[in-house]
């Protein structure tokens, strides 16, 4: 046994650090709290991973519900709460599994005649916005104006 304390089968980090800070000195009060506190998450961490290494699959019982309740009543509840699941679980997918073409076809029959959805009407505008900038572009290019017909002066309200 060294002045420090006894050596342990586990490591960690925080172990090497304590260990390397007593070497030839006297831990303080807080460190060596510091220090068995380190050594103890060092331990149930070295029993944690025996336990899941040696754990077995939990084994489930031979039945309809799958599960270990057997009183009158459980059984049903556990029952109805597995089907509630499935039943969330299986339009989870249903959702998932729909390509954005199916969910446009499901849009659009469940709007009314004539709607246009904002996506297509965004497009339009855009649309029209580049036609317009195309035609500037090519009157300017062939030497005429921006505007096609000249603006014309009006008198502003607070100037009269």
């Amino acid at each position: 046994m060294k002045e420090h304390g006894p050596e342990y089968n586990v490591t960690s980090p925080a172990l090497v650090r304590f260990r390397k800070l007593a070497n030839g000195r006297t831990l303080t009060r807080e460190e060596r709290q510091a220090y068995g506190a380190a050594v103890e998450a060092a331990v149930l961490a070295a029993q944690r991973r025996q336990l899941r290494s040696a754990a077995e699959p939990e084994h489930r019982p031979n039945c309809a519900s799958r599960s270990w309740p057997n009183k009158p009543g459980e059984v049903g509840e556990v029952i109805r709460r597995q089907q509630r699941a499935a039943l969330a679980r299986c339009a989870e997918q249903e959702r998932r599994a729909r390509t954005p073409d199916q969910w446009e076809k499901m849009y659009r029959e469940a709007m009314p005649e004539g709607f246009v959805p904002s996506w297509e009407r965004e497009a339009a505008a855009e649309r029209e916005a580049m036609a317009e900038a195309q035609a500037i572009a090519e009157r300017v290019m062939a030497g005429g104006p921006i505007f096609p017909e000249p603006i014309a002066e009006k008198a502003l309200p607070c100037a009269a």
